[in-house]
């Protein structure tokens, strides 16, 4: 009994080491990357996709249509934008999270002449819009968000 109860604390001992050693708890994002995330994971809900000209636009609502969509003229024209406080609160109120502005958004890949960024990719294969978070455009990303499309 004495031996079974070392080999369990020997595992959860061996599965402690190996999830620390695989990068334990994920990274905080600071706070302006995490609300362009919290933005773009908006711009992806049900809500958003609802009031989007997106659907109309595009009625097979495929991910590469989304990511084509959200930096069209129009896709821009529905990003959730403050240019004040005032409009800031007015989104929050209303349970928008605000872009902030001095996070871009861009499409497919990292902007090598932007450090801080969000990237939208699409992967038709699994419908899910990839949201990759960026502290510097030749590293790779600090958090990936995969997004499923469900209008």
């Amino acid at each position: 009994m004495v031996r079974l109860s070392r080999v369990r604390l020997g595992l959860i001992a061996l599965c402690l080491v190996a999830a620390i050693g695989c990068g334990g708890a994920p990274q905080e994002l600071d706070p302006q990357l995490s609300q362009a995330v919290a933005s773009v994971k908006y711009m992806t809900s049900k809500r958003w996709l609802s009031r989007s000209a997106f659907s109309a636009t595009y009625p097979d609502a495929k991910p590469s249509d989304f990511v084509d969509y959200v930096f069209s003229d129009f896709g821009i024209a529905e990003w959730p934008i403050a240019l004040d406080e005032g409009e800031r609160e007015q989104l929050r109120s209303a349970g928008i999270p605000p872009l902030p502005p001095d996070i871009p958004l861009v499409p497919q890949a990292p902007d090598p002449t932007k450090t801080r960024q969000v990237v939208l990719r699409a992967n038709d294969a699994e419908g899910t819009v990839i949201i990759e978070v960026y502290e510097d455009a030749f590293s790779p990303p600090i958090a990936t968000i995969s997004r499923s499309l469900t209008p």
